[in-house]
């Protein structure tokens, strides 16, 4: 089966799990990237992008993704070539802090941060973008 039928056959499950990989390796590269050798890596860490990667951003980039397509296409009317430039300014406005700060929320509860830990991050975070 390719991935094209799986996909097909079960969007939101394997965009999850495809998301979970990919943030599972992106981690393993940062890590090694910061100097650590493999039998260094932190593991947990590694664990958490995965689970933030199934649990968060598949999930949530399969449903932002479909309901902005169906906005720009069926509302806007907005299909021609160069419609991506709305689409990339919204996303980048809306989506991208939006996943900024879930994605530091649930690191965050993963860790067992509190509150005023998680806040001080998204502050931190967030107002540069």
């Amino acid at each position: 089966m390719s991935y094209t039928e799986v996909l097909s056959a079960a969007p939101i499950q394997t965009k999850a799990v495809t998301s979970a990989t990919v943030y599972a390796i992106g981690d393993i590269i940062a890590q090694r990237t910061e100097g650590l050798e493999v039998g260094e890596l932190n593991r947990g860490r590694i664990i958490r992008s995965l689970a933030a990667g199934l649990i968060g951003h598949g999930p949530l980039s399969h449903v932002w993704y479909d309901v902005s397509e169906d906005f720009f296409e069926n509302v806007l009317k907005l299909t021609q070539w160069w419609s991506f430039i709305p689409k990339v300014v919204i996303d980048q406005i809306l989506w991208g802090p939006f996943w900024n700060n879930t994605y530091i929320v649930l690191l965050g509860i993963m860790q067992f941060q509190k509150p005023s830990q998680l806040w001080a991050d998204i502050k931190r975070t967030t107002i540069p973008l």
